[in-house]
């Protein structure tokens, strides 16, 4: 065969040798590499399940493991944008702005050129009132996408504010509203929740105790026959003892008159 007869041939030696070697470096550089892109791969599995995790924390209310979940994914897997929306959306609801700014700032920093984070980050910075710092980065997002309507809109609304600032409508206050009334409505279902629980206490403690008092009567109804039972005792003892003494009487008469 040819391909063997290549590999048999002196002349071509050198040749042999250096394919070895390329080979031999090859196998090592891939085997140097595969396990830290297995490993990658792992952790981005990883963060995609805690991200779906803490979506199912937030549909049952478990706000800070969803929180948490989050915040783990963002470690595992840096380049995941959905652990910053939703940890930007936390800070946001909680009133921690400049957390949220932050947040939104560290994501374009690990997921550079992404129009959905520079434009999130310039509704932040508008609303902080940094006009400024918003058209900088809606600047960025057009960049991106150029032709984008919403994102010309919104620069509009930056220009436009940034001269007239007492005219802006800013949500945060309405934020502020919604979040202190369900904040009052989650205390007050606290408070039911806990009164609920401590009449139910309450009730089984007191049918704990009834149960208590039925198991004591009969005891009680027992003693009082052992005590009726006595006196009836002592009256018996008092008649044998009363039957006796004129019987005994009788034999002392009898004995007296013997002699």
């Amino acid at each position: 065969m040819p391909f063997l007869a290549y590999y048999k041939d002196p002349k071509k030696k050198k040749l042999q040798i250096i394919e070895a070697v390329l080979a031999v470096v090859g196998i090592a550089v891939m085997l140097w590499l595969l396990p830290p892109a297995l490993e990658k791969r792992q952790r981005i599995a990883d963060a995609v399940e805690l991200c779906e995790f803490g979506h199912q924390m937030i549909e049952a209310g478990s706000i800070d493991a969803a929180k948490q979940s989050f915040a783990k994914a963002m470690e595992l897997d840096p380049e995941l944008l959905t652990p910053y929306l939703e940890l930007g959306a936390f800070a946001y609801f909680e009133g921690e702005y400049d957390k949220e700014i932050e947040i939104y700032r560290q994501a374009i920093k690990n997921i550079p050129d992404t129009y959905h984070l520079h434009y999130i980050l310039a509704e932040s910075l508008f609303f902080s009132k940094d006009f400024d710092g918003a058209i900088e980065e809606i600047d960025k997002a057009l960049i991106l996408e150029p032709d984008n309507a919403i994102a010309k809109n919104f620069r509009a609304r930056c220009v436009k504010y940034k001269q007239h600032p007492e005219q802006m409508f800013d949500p945060r206050k309405r934020n502020k509203e919604r979040r202190d009334e369900l904040l009052k409505n989650a205390e007050q279902e606290h408070h039911h929740e806990h009164a609920r629980h401590s009449g139910e206490g309450e009730a089984a403690s007191e049918a704990h105790e009834h149960q208590h008092e039925g198991e004591a009567q009969p005891e009680a109804h027992e003693h009082q026959q052992e005590g009726e039972a006595a006196p009836e005792a002592h009256e018996h003892q008092h008649e044998s003892k009363a039957e006796a003494a004129p019987e005994a009487h009788e034999h002392q008469h009898e004995g007296e008159a013997q002699p």
